[in-house]
């Protein structure tokens, strides 16, 4: 059971990778969900379905989302207040709505508080072995892991410093979270990944892996050694395809 973070310079084709990354674990028999932190944009185009917070099954075992921080922040509340149109009073008050906006941490501590709830004990859980998280681009992904830090720096005691110690763990818990960061074979790429992972490091306490995508039509790819190109042209079968590369990777 892990949770699978995957970031990288925007263009770099993370989003393939996690893809791919999901059909490997898949093939292996796990039950994977796949999530987009997004509007659902990209997934929606390539699979010609409107993906939302609803978890959609694209093939056996293997489920699709998009998540926002609102959408996470509401489903928690629901599960807190246990009544619909509570979340919708309490959503829409006058109160809440600018302290979402003085204090979005709120929104980003939802996501991680969803992201982690299958891998510790937060009452909320996720009914999957593996998640693999599409996660957004390194610098909104930097912030993101950083919000349960500065949280808990500000708040010492209380349900929400004790959820910030709780996903804090499990950020740092190497057998449960993944943290891949994907670069492509330029300089300028190389050295943002580079800073990047020196940043995680220093929060979570250990390397994030790094994976060079060496062309942005997913034909080669490279960790420490090149691997045989593919010859797939489709989006979804070179994604397939690839099962073999994050045997190997994963592996290493």
């Amino acid at each position: 059971m892990a949770l699978y973070m995957v970031s990288g310079k925007g263009g770099v084709g993370k989003t393939h990778l996690s893809l791919s990354l999901a059909k490997y674990l898949r093939g292996t028999g796990k039950k994977v969900l796949l999530v987009e932190f997004s509007s659902g944009a990209q997934y929606s185009d390539f699979f010609d379905l409107d993906v939302n917070f609803t978890n959609i099954e694209i093939e056996k075992d293997l489920f699709l989302a998009s998540w926002t921080g609102l959408d996470c922040l509401q489903e928690y509340a629901g599960k807190v207040l246990g009544s619909k149109r509570l979340v919708k009073l309490f959503m829409s008050n006058q109160i809440m709505t600018n302290l979402m906006k003085v204090a979005p941490g709120l929104r980003e501590i939802a996501v991680l508080g969803k992201l982690t709830s299958t891998f510790r004990s937060s009452g909320f859980k996720e009914e999957y072995t593996d998640i693999v998280f599409d996660a957004p681009s390194s610098g909104h992904f930097l912030s993101l892991l950083g919000v349960p830090f500065g949280l808990l720096s500000a708040v010492k005691s209380g349900p929400m410093a004790s959820q910030c110690r709780s996903i804090i763990e499990t950020l740092k818990n190497k057998k449960l979270s993944k943290i891949i960061l994907v670069t492509l074979d330029k300089e300028l790429s190389k050295n943002e990944t580079k800073e990047t992972s020196k940043k995680i490091t220093s929060l979570i306490d250990f390397n994030p892996a790094i994976v060079l995508n060496k062309s942005l039509g997913a034909k080669q790819f490279e960790v420490q050694q090149s691997f045989p190109e593919l010859k797939s042209s489709s989006w979804q079968d070179s994604a397939q395809e690839l099962c073999v590369y994050w045997e190997k990777v994963l592996n290493e």
